[in-house]
């Protein structure tokens, strides 16, 4: 969010654990092909801009409520935010969104949810100052709570809860030849989670800290070419209940530094080259330099593009380090999975190449625009879960095991059309 990475539950960020209310646009970039996101933005980037304080004085809300069949799944969603104007150069905007969802019993014969009671809120805060015309600073604040409550099988109360607590600052300064942006960030998650079938009291919890700073100086060489240079980096440190504490006793850490430098010009009229470089330096796996390219031409509502870039992507500590033992049951059948971390993975690489055509079109009452793409990605390291033992004890009882591991190569092949 905000060109920003969240804490979540498991080190993995849940876009359903984002406030709507608190969303202004959603960016989606393709595949490898920009050197501003992470070297692990193998398939793409999809970055949330939140809500801005306003120059005015103003307040929304809304009120939203529904139901699935067999008067099930009663949902309530309330949002409101307001903004207390331009005080001097001082902008401020609070939100607030609630979220309920009722559990779904599919068969009311046994006490089984099919579908868990979701209780979440949300409370954001933005601010901003303008020191100059030119100079503004930025400020975000976030709390997101979840509660989440199911029943299995036999009656056991299980439970999914997460608290997540976000700040964020933005400096942005404009000059004649070119812009400075500096961003940072801390957050933390302390999750608790429950999805045992025969006992979901057995609670997988998580305690997640990410601390980030970069920082942006993009510079007008000419008026149809200008560079982009940045620096930063991030610390991560996750503790897992389910860690193999004889091996792993206690938090693991991951920092990553990483610069980059990239290119936009525009080549000739309706002709343009986005290219760079980034080299990220991971603790626990070393260095990697990835180069991404796009070209694209724009003749009147036309526009085709070509596209190529490489990734890196180090494992998450959740494939890594810890042993997951959950029980799921179907009918009279109980199977009983145990996930096991590989600490010797190695880092995923890809190449990506992609081809598009998009045409727009306005007639009057009939607008809007048709684009066909074609990708294919090629995989080194390909991380997969694998099960490697199955075993039935009894007739009514299956239990398997397995772990991640790097399964080779692989080649995956799309075309999208896109209207």
């Amino acid at each position: 969010m905000d060109g920003l990475r969240r804490t979540g539950k498991f080190g993995t960020t849940d876009l359903t654990g984002l406030s709507i209310e608190n969303i202004q646009q959603v960016e989606i970039i393709r595949g490898p092909m920009s050197a501003l996101y992470g070297a692990d933005s193998v398939g793409g980037v999809v970055n949330i801009i939140t809500k801005a304080p306003g120059e005015k004085l103003a307040a929304t809300g809304s009120f939203q409520y529904g139901q699935a069949e067999q008067g099930q799944r009663d949902t309530f969603i309330e949002r409101a935010g307001i903004s207390t104007g331009d005080f001097h150069g001082l902008k401020n905007r609070f939100s607030a969104e609630l979220f309920n969802k009722n559990a779904l019993q599919v068969d009311k014969s046994v006490p089984t949810t099919t579908l868990k009671d979701i209780d979440r809120y949300y409370v954001n805060y933005a601010g901003s100052y303008d020191l100059t015309q030119q100079r503004k600073l930025r400020w975000t604040g976030e709390i997101m709570n979840q509660d989440d409550t199911g029943a299995a099988y036999n009656g056991n109360k299980g439970t999914e809860n997460e608290e997540r607590h976000q700040f964020s600052m933005f400096y942005d300064d404009s000059y004649d030849w070119g812009s400075l942006k500096l961003h940072g960030s801390y957050g933390k998650s302390v999750a608790n989670v429950g999805r045992d079938a025969v006992n979901p009291r057995l609670l997988e919890k998580t305690d997640y800290n990410l601390g980030q700073i970069e920082g942006f100086l993009n510079y007008f060489a000419m008026d149809n070419l200008s560079f982009t240079f940045g620096t930063g980096g991030r610390f991560q440190e996750m503790d897992l209940s389910t860690y193999d504490r004889t091996k792993f006793p206690g938090s693991q850490t991951r920092n990553v530094f990483h610069a980059l430098t990239q290119m936009d010009w525009d080549i000739i009229k309706d002709v343009k080259l986005l290219a760079g470089v980034r080299y990220d330096s991971f603790s626990d796996f070393g260095d990697t330099l990835n180069p991404r390219a796009s070209l694209s031409w724009s003749p009147g509502d036309f526009n085709f593009r070509l596209g190529y870039g490489t990734a890196f992507k180090a494992p998450e500590f959740v494939n890594m380090f810890p042993t997951f033992v959950r029980t799921s049951r179907r009918g009279n059948t109980t199977s009983t999975s145990i996930i096991n971390g590989n600490p010797n993975l190695n880092p995923e690489k890809s190449e990506s190449l992609e081809i598009a055509a998009k045409y727009n079109f306005d007639h009057g009452i009939v607008f809007g625009s048709f684009e066909a793409i074609g990708h294919v990605t090629w995989y080194d390291d390909l991380i997969q879960y694998l099960v490697t033992n199955t075993s039935r004890p009894n007739p009514s009882t299956v239990i398997s095991s397995g772990a991640y591991f790097n399964t080779g190569r692989a080649k995956v092949r799309g075309t999208e059309l896109v209207f």
